[in-house]
């Protein structure tokens, strides 16, 4: 599970600059300055004068923090180079705003040069930008410092990483959208005191009791078993202690004669969040037991695949292999002994190759080699088989998924081979640095069609269409075709080294 914080960071910068263009922000100081401009006798350019200031001032930051985020931090961070770039990236950053903003104040302020000199104008206006970037940037490096701290500590290897994670994200998740309509209120200008007061003073407490309840006391009531009267002192501190700081916070800022009613308030409401935390604790308990039954339940197939995998002991069969070899030979029987030492290549291949993701072509060539020359041990004798294959090796360094090639091989000479009728295989492998190519022709036996038999119908051909959909999705051309007499296939993979 990835810690989504910065993917929630950039979908809430990119809201509050829709809000603000829905809020008709560049637009909104118009008639304002239109005046300005007017009472000054100085022409009034909206290109220059309102739109350039909003695209410096709102844009261009927002573009910066895009930048940041989606190259800049996975570029660098936690690589021998981020003492370097990043402190470089900051000073440019900065530079760039205090560029910015200094132009979009002067073009925004243009009126004051009809009573001011210009030097001076650009002397006040750089040092109110140089003030409003510096403050962005260091309030943006001390947020960007918290925010990795807190993600690396959440990342760390330990046996709650994954609640961590799931906090991590929620958390991030319910402050982004609580800032977010926040600030959207603003913005639209139906932000007043009495909304203000219950939005920071009493919501705000109600959504910490919930996290600190749901993923603190509850889970640790279970699972120490305390007593019901017990853990009501326990369940209690939270809304006093955060009721005490709301007053005292209230008091401060807003200086009232009588703050009891409120504390009142703040004490019920925040009281009140305790059984919706509850609620919202067996909704998550819920999906919680879910999933730790399909964990449980993946856990026990897992160990019954690896309990049946221990019963054919592949030492056993390896020595086993290796005996019938030595026997082979001692009695002369060439033919049985190559037999034995491909199937056991084979089954080596199987054993320590098939479970990977992907291995090199050569040793997927390797083993359609065995398995062809196994075929033609059990048709040497058959005069009416013919048997073509020309399998080049690969001088390039590809990756394939293994198991890959031969369902093709399989097929052919299932459904191609008889031995009581003439038959034909012809197998054609080559590779360049694009890709690898396999083209792979078979006999087809009308009679077969005429009992009842199946001819290329197959779970085989299924099943590696379904894996070359997944392994390699749009970067493959597998073309199957078939007539009266014969089934072929092309397959054509991008790969690179």
């Amino acid at each position: 599970m990835p810690i989504r914080w910065k993917q929630y960071e950039l979908f809430f910068a990119i809201a509050i600059f829709l809000l603000l263009l829905a809020s008709n922000t560049p637009f909104t100081g118009t008639k304002v300055q239109i005046l300005l401009f007017e009472r000054h006798e100085i022409e009034y350019s909206f290109f220059f004068h309102t739109l350039i200031p909003f695209l410096l001032t709102h844009v261009l930051p927002l573009a910066l923090l895009i930048a940041i985020n989606i190259w800049l931090l996975p570029q660098y961070l936690y690589t021998k180079k981020q003492f370097i770039a990043l402190p470089v990236a900051a000073v440019i950053c900065w530079l760039v705003l205090c560029l910015a903003f200094t132009i979009a104040f002067f073009y925004k302020g243009f009126y004051l040069t009809a009573t001011l000199p210009s030097e001076l104008i650009w002397q006040r206006l750089g040092q109110r930008a140089l003030g409003k970037a510096s403050l962005m940037v260091v309030v943006y490096l001390l947020y960007c410092c918290v925010r990795e701290i807190a993600i690396q500590w959440t990342n760390q290897e330990h046996p709650r990483r994954s609640f961590r994670i799931m906090l991590c994200n929620k958390a991030a998740a319910t402050a982004f959208i609580y800032f977010g309509i926040l600030y959207s209120a603003y913005i639209f200008q139906v932000f007043n005191d009495r909304i203000g007061i219950l939005y920071l003073f009493i919501l705000l407490p109600v959504i910490i009791i919930i996290f600190i309840n749901v993923y603190g006391l509850f889970p640790y009531r279970e699972k120490m078993r305390l007593s019901l009267g017990r853990f009501w002192y326990i369940l209690l501190t939270p809304p006093i202690i955060l009721t005490v700081i709301s007053v005292i916070t209230f008091i401060i800022l807003s200086k009232p004669r009588h703050f009891e009613p409120f504390a009142l308030l703040t004490f019920f409401v925040t009281s009140l969040a305790i059984p919706l935390s509850w609620l919202v604790y067996l909704q998550q308990k819920d999906k919680l037991g879910v999933l730790l039954q399909l964990q449980k339940d993946l856990g026990n197939t897992t160990a019954d695949l690896a309990f049946l995998r221990s019963q054919i002991n592949p030492h056993f069969l390896f020595n086993t292999l290796n005996t019938l070899y030595g026997t082979a030979l001692q009695e002369n029987a060439s033919r049985t002994a190559e037999g034995v030492q491909r199937l056991g290549d084979m089954m080596r291949f199987m054993l320590h190759e098939n479970n990977r993701r992907q291995i090199p072509l050569k040793r997927e060539l390797e083993y359609l080699n065995n398995y062809i020359a196994l075929q033609q041990l059990r048709i040497v004798t058959s005069k009416d088989i013919s048997i073509e294959t020309d399998i080049y090796s690969c001088s390039y360094n590809h990756l394939i998924a293994p198991m890959l090639l031969v369902p093709f091989i399989e097929n052919a000479y299932k459904h191609g081979i008889r031995l009581t009728a003439p038959s034909f295989i012809k197998i054609n492998f080559y590779c360049d640095n694009k890709g690898i190519y396999l083209d792979v022709v078979n006999s087809l036996h009308p009679k077969r069609i005429q009992e009842g038999m199946p001819q290329h119908s197959g779970v085989g051909l299924q099943n590696v269409k379904e894996r070359l959909q997944l392994t390699y999705p749009d970067k493959y051309t597998l073309q199957i075709q078939e007539d009266d007499t014969a089934f072929t296939v092309h397959l054509h993979i991008q790969l690179t080294d």
